[in-house]
Order: structure tokens, then C-alpha cells, then sequence
């Protein structure tokens, strides 16, 4: 490839050429090879002086010497011929039929070229939606190359001015192949998309509604985030959805359901309260009774008090089963919904809620178990302290808990089944 011969040649010769940036001249010393070379290529030097003066513009393809020229240099029309970019000393890249190529003419993953074309061409496609009164599809608001800038406003006033360099390219990053992004950015401007444009221009007010002004290099790297958020309000908009009002319905059913919660916590934590308060009344009591027939009714009361409690328990727990159904149905409505399984960071507020709800939902279920597993051990404990005021025999009084705590058992397993 004779393009690529002359460019071996000019990097072997490394050190023995020199070039003036500003008259944009390369200076060679005088060598036949050099001239049958751009002899080849049909370039006619300036020979003085026993050196070779070569214009760099009147080389067969685009030739920049390190990254600082190209960016601040490079046109659109230097991609109708081979790109020649030096990346570092002695070492180059080649733009050619629309790939990159490394010094050894291989094919490598190096985007440079490709976001140079994105840029070139996302500046020339917006500056023909500027303010077009035949095009019901306006982005540009204002467009101008002689102050290097563009205009996006809204009719709430706000405006975005958005600046791009007077020649030469932005440097994007090289790993990232902003391609794909662009070209999903101007399929939105579609004849079928005719009302996605105004989506597209909000994203954008609102993405940078922070900043007046911004660089051309952050509308090409939020490009992404722009269409995602252009998407995710045109599909609010075409389903008639409104995140606010679903966060506002949503916040009034979570208080709802946090209410019926707080007030069966309530209820449990009197019952709780209670409790010590029973136990030394009953303990007074019974140290204080000679009787050994109201011992005994005393007794039968309080396996009553304890039956009625695991019934009570069991009553709690239904109802704070059937809360939680009720809250699982509620969420899940909203987590199968189309909108947000397209969009699943828009649940955070809402996931936010049900996390909160189980946590408080366990907390309250293992009250619920550790004040019937209180009542039970407090009442067995009054029991056995009867019996032994009875005079009974210790045999026959562990004989007598343990046929109570078989049958309490019995119970818990039979109502929470």
C-alpha cells in the first residue's frame, strides 16, 4: 500500500524529519527513496538546501502527529481518505474503510475515529432541528457557528446552552463506542415518532437542570441517560400514568396499612403491661389465702387466663397474617406493572416501603410469641406456686403442670395450625 510505504518511511526516519506545526510543513533531509515515494503519490516536494519540504496537506491521507493536533484539527472531510494518527512515539493508528487499525495493520478496539464521526455528526443533525418553522420536530432553539454554541429552552423559561469547540473535534473516551447511543438518539426523530421529540427535550432540560451551560463532550456522554429518560416518560405519558399521583396513592395505602400495624402492636404492648401486674396481684393473693377451695378456683382461673391467651395470640396473629396478605397483593399489582418492569429503579421508593413493612411485620410476630410464651411460663409458675401451698406432694404437683402444659400445647399447635 504506497500510503501506508510513506508513512514506514517517515516513521523510520524518526527524528531525522522535522515538522513545523505552524506552517503544517514536514522537513525531510534529501533521500531518493523519499522522493520515489512521493513521486508514487504523485506529491511534488520542495527541494532546498539538500533537505525535502513536504506540505502535509498534499499527502494521499489525513496525517496528524499527536492527539493535540487532531482533536484541535481534524474536519469531517479528512474521513474521505485514510487517517494517519501518531498516539505516541513511533507508534500510530490508521483510520481506513471505516476501521481502525494498529502500526501492524490490525484491527483493534480503539473508538477515537468513530466518536469523531458521532460528533461531527450530532452537531451537523442538530443544528438542522434549530428552529425549523417547517418541522413540527424543533429541538434547537437557537444555533449559531459563529459563537460555537446552541440553545435548548422550554416554555417555563429555562434554557441549556450547550458550547462546542470552534475547530477540531471533543476528545471522548476512546474505550467507548458512543455509536450506538447517537444513532438511537436520531431514530427518535422518526416520521413514526413525530411526539418523542418533546420527551427528548425535556430529558435533556431535565438531566441538566442544575446547569446553564455545558460542554457538547456532556450531551455526547449522557446520551444514554437522555433516551432512557426520554423512553421512560413517553411510556408514563402513553399508559396515562403518573409516578407522583402512584407515589401519593401509594403513600396513603402504606399509612393504612403502618396504622392497622401500630394499632395491634398497640394492643399487644397493653396486654404485655399488664402482665406483671396480674402476676403480683395473684401472687398476693395467694400467699394470703388459707382457703384451700378459692386455691383451687384461683388455679382453674388462671389455666382459663392462659387458654384465653393462646386464643387471643392466635387472633393477633390472623390478623397480622391478613395484613400482610393484603399488603403483598397491594405491592405486587404495582411490581408486575408494565411500566415498572421496564423501568425497575422507579420501584426504589416503593421497595423502599415494603422492606420497612416485613421488618415491622416480623418485630410484631415475635412479640406476639414471646408474649404468649411469657403468659404461659407466668401462669404455670402461679399454678405450681398453688400447688405447693396445698401441701402436695412435689411428684404429683410436676405430674399436674406437666398434663397442663401437654394440653396448652395441644391447643397452640391446634389454633395456629
Amino acid at each position: 500500500m504506497k500510503n501506508i510505504s510513506l508513512i514506514e518511511y517517515i516513521i523510520s526516519k524518526e527524528g531525522g524529519w522535522k515538522y513545523n506545526y505552524e506552517d503544517k510543513i514536514i522537513e525531510f533531509p534529501e533521500d531518493d527513496e523519499l522522493i520515489s515515494l512521493l513521486s508514487a503519490n504523485n506529491i511534488q516536494p520542495d527541494n532546498r538546501r539538500s533537505s525535502v519540504y513536504v506540505e502535509k496537506h498534499s499527502l494521499p491521507f489525513s496525517l496528524f502527529f499527536d492527539l493535540d493536533e487532531y482533536y484541535s484539527e481534524v474536519k469531517e472531510k479528512d474521513f474521505e481518505k485514510d487517517i494517519i494518527l501518531f498516539v505516541s512515539e513511533n507508534q500510530y493508528i490508521l483510520y481506513k474503510s471505516e476501521k481502525t487499525l494498529n502500526s501492524e495493520n490490525e484491527e483493534i478496539e480503539d473508538f477515537i475515529f468513530t466518536n469523531t464521526l458521532v460528533y461531527f455528526d450530532a452537531l451537523k443533525f442538530l443544528k438542522g432541528k434549530a428552529n425549523n418553522l417547517i418541522d413540527s420536530q424543533d429541538l434547537i432553539d437557537f444555533f449559531s457557528d459563529t459563537t460555537n454554541k446552541l440553545i435548548i429552552s422550554s416554555f417555563d423559561k429555562q434554557k441549556l446552552i450547550v458550547r462546542f469547540p470552534r475547530s477540531g473535534a471533543i476528545e471522548l473516551d476512546r474505550n467507548i463506542d458512543y455509536g450506538e447511543d447517537w444513532e438511537s438518539f436520531k431514530k427518535s426523530f422518526t416520521k413514526e415518532n413525530k411526539n418523542f421529540p418533546v420527551f427528548i427535550k425535556n430529558s435533556i432540560l431535565h438531566i441538566f437542570s442544575h446547569q446553564r451551560e455545558i460542554s457538547f463532550k456532556e450531551f455526547i456522554i449522557n446520551l444514554k441517560k437522555i433516551i432512557h429518560d426520554a423512553n421512560r416518560n413517553f411510556s408514563i405519558f402513553i399508559n396515562d400514568l403518573s409516578i407522583e399521583k402512584l407515589k401519593a396513592d401509594y403513600k396513603e395505602y402504606k399509612s393504612s396499612y403502618f396504622e392497622k400495624l401500630n394499632s395491634l402492636l398497640s394492643k399487644l404492648v397493653n396486654q404485655v403491661i399488664a402482665l406483671p401486674l396480674t402476676f403480683l396481684a395473684i401472687a398476693f393473693a395467694i400467699d394470703k389465702i388459707d382457703n384451700n377451695f378459692i386455691s383451687v378456683i384461683i388455679m382453674i382461673a388462671l389455666v382459663g387466663i392462659t387458654i384465653f391467651a393462646v386464643a387471643i395470640s392466635r387472633h393477633y396473629q390472623q390478623d397480622l397474617n391478613f395484613i400482610k396478605i393484603n399488603f403483598d397483593s397491594d405491592f405486587k399489582s404495582i411490581e408486575n406493572s408494565k411500566f415498572f418492569n421496564e423501568y425497575p429503579e422507579e420501584k426504589t421508593d416503593f421497595t423502599e416501603v415494603k422492606t420497612r413493612f416485613q421488618a415491622k411485620y416480623k418485630t410484631i410476630s415475635s412479640y406476639l410469641t414471646s408474649y404468649l410464651i411469657l403468659t404461659i411460663v407466668i401462669n404455670l409458675s402461679l399454678i405450681g406456686f398453688i400447688l405447693l401451698s396445698l401441701m402436695l406432694d412435689l411428684k404429683l404437683i410436676i405430674f399436674t403442670l406437666s398434663i397442663i402444659l401437654i394440653s396448652l400445647f395441644t391447643l397452640i399447635w391446634f389454633l395456629f395450625k
